[in-house]
């Protein structure tokens, strides 16, 4: 069931067409801090209630958030709420280990690899587990953190 889900994950991302609006914007209410901090917890919050996004990748020491949609992925971190916007790429792998390889052209970040294991991971910052391994790198520079899908939401800490 799970490397069912997965694969229909992988899928989507290569299919469908992406929207270019942020999930930040969507709830205002969730905007209680201002702080960096805050709004990037706002915005994971936002992104698990945000039916366009497949999957979340995400980690601490920097932040960094990385929304799987249909048709593309946006890199998030505190300074950059709304995002850079990547096409979906190439992607090779399977439900146990899946490699997005995406570029971009504008302002912001160029390229990026997101390497997901199936494999089970706590995230450093909520204490939250989940069942993939994440890694992304951004122009070169390596963040390790965690992954899950949007749905069903990420395990509570024991």
């Amino acid at each position: 069931m799970i490397r069912m889900r997965a694969g229909l994950v992988i899928a989507a991302a290569l299919a469908g067409g992406c929207s270019d609006r942020s999930s930040a914007g969507k709830n205002e209410a969730l905007l209680t801090d201002t702080s960096a901090a805050g709004r990037y917890r706002a915005s994971v919050a936002m992104a698990e209630i945000d039916t366009s996004v497949l999957m979340v990748a995400r980690g601490a020491d920097p932040h960094w958030r990385v929304n799987i949609m249909p048709g593309g992925l946006r890199y998030l971190t505190p300074s950059h709420m709304d995002g850079f916007l990547f096409p979906a790429g190439k992607v090779d792998g399977e439900d146990s280990s899946s490699v997005w390889s995406t570029t971009r052209i504008g302002a912001g970040p160029k390229s990026l690899r997101l390497h997901l294991r199936k494999q089970p991971c706590t995230d450093a910052f909520s204490g939250l587990a989940f069942e993939y391994h994440a890694e992304v790198t951004i122009d070169g520079t390596k963040m390790v953190g965690c992954a899950m899908p949007t749905h069903p939401p990420a395990t509570p800490p024991r």
